[in-house]
């Protein structure tokens, strides 16, 4: 029996395709992701190769469709946004824990890039968005 396989997504790297494989195996849904071994061989041949494809039945474009942008539209909601505006100052988002309440919603003071350059060894602000917590630390 052969069907054809329709491309509905393209990942660059693997760990990004396990949300939606968890989507499409909760719904029945046959898919195939293309070339999945060779880009966790090689990562860098992620581009050269188109990355990798998610592929399911023709059939069944319509119902993964439906999956994937269900999947797309949580993950966009449940992301925090990369830039904050508190008390008139910038913040961008970093990848650091808050010392209060564990949150990864942490932010720091977001400089102009030249003063930046130089502020390596100065504490800066950080603010957590879940609980408020403010504190001074050296750049993260």
């Amino acid at each position: 029996m052969s069907e054809d396989l329709v491309t509905i997504k393209r990942f660059t790297y693997v760990n990004e395709s396990h949300v939606y494989e968890a989507g499409l195996v909760s719904e029945n849904i046959f898919y195939y992701l293309k070339d999945k071994e060779m880009v966790s061989m090689d990562a860098f041949a992620s581009n050269a190769i188109g990355g990798i494809k998610l592929q399911v039945r023709s059939a069944e474009v319509k119902r993964a469709l439906l999956i994937i942008d269900e999947i797309d539209k949580n993950i966009k909601e449940n992301e925090p946004p990369s830039e904050l505006t508190v008390d008139k100052s910038k913040y961008k988002l970093i990848l650091y824990d808050c010392h209060k309440c564990d949150s990864s919603k942490v932010y720091i003071n977001q400089l102009h890039w030249f003063v930046d350059l130089f502020s390596s060894f100065s504490k800066r602000n950080h603010y957590c968005a879940s609980c408020g917590y403010k504190w001074k630390q050296l750049k993260s």
